[in-house]
């Protein structure tokens, strides 16, 4: 499918204006909206390979888990997608979906469980891009678990993270994350040691690295599918 549809600097800016600045820069409003445009490549490269991994068919229910500024809806209406999303702060995504006239359903966190329930098999795609680090290690258990309740038969969770290697955060430096909280050093655990436990209830179906080899690696993207028990 068609990468994902570009969102301009100053649109980012706008949905996300209402938050704190270490919010915002968390939903690396910085990085698409950087004046390096490797940077911005690097970024956007990522939601590309996330698209297509996901390979989204017409009528697909998706759901976007931390959803952030709301960037990715509008590629998911470009493929006539059925929308949902949640977040810790929803504002940034409803303003996105007012901007671009997106019906989407997007749920405060604290709402999700409730969400969940009226929700069992309904999901074709799950997105979780650049959020489950923030996640605790007891917890991700729990939230694969919700995952794949969610699914239908034949649902796929897409997953990316940060390598958090040395590369990686010497990045987020030019980026312009300069404190050791925009390093993402708040961040519980990498990529690999998601991977390495989501192994435990999912199947890998497609992974690779962005940048790809030889370049130095900032994140391992992966389409998982539920392991037959």
């Amino acid at each position: 499918m068609p990468g994902a549809v570009r969102i301009s600097p100053t649109t980012l800016k706008a949905v996300t204006a209402t938050l704190h600045g270490h919010d915002r820069d968390e939903m690396a409003v910085p990085s698409y909206s950087h004046w390096n445009p490797a940077i911005r490549a690097l970024f956007w490269k990522r939601l590309d390979t996330a698209l297509e991994f996901a390979d989204l068919k017409p009528g697909d229910a998706v759901l976007d888990f931390g959803v952030g500024s709301g960037i990715m809806l509008p590629s998911y209406h470009a493929a006539d997608a059925r929308i949902a999303a949640t977040d810790l702060h929803v504002e940034p995504a409803r303003a996105m979906a007012r901007e671009r006239n997106l019906p989407a359903e997007i749920v405060p966190i604290e709402a999700f469980p409730a969400w969940v329930d009226t929700n069992t098999e309904a999901i074709d795609c799950i997105f979780a891009l650049d959020v489950l680090e923030h996640v605790e290690p007891e917890e991700l258990v729990a939230l694969s678990a919700t995952f794949k309740r969610l699914l239908k038969p034949g649902g796929r969770l897409v997953v990316s993270g940060p390598t958090e290697s040395f590369m990686y955060k010497a990045g987020r430096a030019v980026a312009g994350f300069l404190n050791s909280h925009y390093r993402g050093e708040y961040h519980h655990r990498d990529i690999f040691d998601i991977d390495r436990e989501l192994r435990a209830q999912w199947r890998v179906e497609r992974a690779t690295w962005v940048p790809r080899r030889p370049l130095p690696r900032a994140f391992l993207l992966t389409r998982y599918a539920p392991a037959q028990v």
